[in-house]
Order: structure tokens, then sequence, then C-alpha cells
């Protein structure tokens, strides 16, 4: 009887062999699956992550040519890269604009200037007055800005390269006594 009980051992160790062989593969295989598929998204993602993230830095610009977009609607550093952009093109009007928008913005974040939509260039000057009387330089600059802004803007006056070069130097000095 001992021949006939090792028989049935040995075929039933057989079996289970194959079985343990057959679980370990299909483990293998599970493991190289879940690896492939891990790498693969990690890719996408990694691939997919700058875009999405200048997507949510960077909001949409506006048309700089509608009337009715407030200074607030963009970062500084936004309008100032919309400047850039139409100094590149040779857009010197919207460029103008662009600096100006820039300069009203930096004026806000510094407390010394209210963005509204119902307020005129000549009431942002008013309010300035009001809030850094004591500032002559940053008051006397805003005027000038507004004053060559308005010719250029409102008045459809071309600007050349150097009146924009000097109003780009003066919306600097805005910029400079806003963070003062």
């Amino acid at each position: 009887m001992p021949g006939k009980g090792s028989a049935r051992d040995s075929s039933r160790e057989g079996t289970q062999n194959t079985a343990r062989h057959l679980l370990i593969l299909l483990l293998i295989l599970l493991a190289a699956g879940l690896v492939i598929f891990v790498w693969r998204d990690w890719r996408r993602r990694r691939n997919q992550q700058p875009e999405q993230a200048v997507a949510q830095v960077l909001p949409a610009a506006p048309d700089i040519t509608d009337e009715a977009i407030k200074a607030d609607e963009l970062p500084v550093n936004r309008w100032l890269l919309m400047a850039q952009e139409f100094i590149g093109k040779g857009a010197l009007r919207l460029a103008m604009r662009a600096l100006y928008l820039a300069s009203l913005s930096r004026l806000a974040e510094s407390g010394m200037l209210t963005i509204e939509f119902y307020k005129s260039n000549r009431e942002y000057e008013r309010e300035l007055q009001r809030r850094a009387h004591d500032r002559r330089d940053l008051l006397s600059a805003f005027a000038d800005v507004v004053a060559v802004f308005e010719r250029v803007w409102y008045g459809m006056h071309d600007i050349s390269r150097s009146e924009f070069d000097q109003y780009a130097a003066t919306q600097e000095r805005i910029m400079a006594f806003a963070e003062q």
C-alpha cells in the first residue's frame, strides 16, 4: 500500500506545485501590469503639470481695448507682461494702457487707491491727492501720466517711441513710489 499512496501524494503534490507556479506567475504579471500603469500615469501627470500650473497662475488676459476692464482684474506683473508683449509688437498705444492699468493696480495694492468701475482718471488723481498728499513727487508723476494717457488713449493721438519711453519711465517712478 505504501506504493499506491505515494503515487497519489506525488500527483497531488504535482498539482499543488503547478497551481503554486501559476499563482506566482499570475502575481508577477499583475505586479508588472500595476508597475506599467503607475509609470504611465506618472509620466502623464508630469507632462500635464506645467500646463495646469500656468493655467492656474496666469488668468486669461482681458481685452485691453475694452473700456469696462478694471485695473484689479489682473495682478501688476501680468499688466507689465502684457505691456512688454505690446511693445514687442510695436503697439505702443496698447502698451501704454497696460502700463497705466499696472500703475493703478500697484497703487491699489499699496492702499493709495480703491479701484472702482465708475471712477474716472481724474477721480483717481483726486483720491491719490487725498491719501498721499505728502508725497508730491508721486502726485506730480501721476498727474503727468494721466495727462499723457488721456491725450493718447482718448484723443487718439499717436505716441512716438521717445514719448513712450518717457511715459514708461514715469510709470516706473510711480511703481517705485507705491512700494515705499
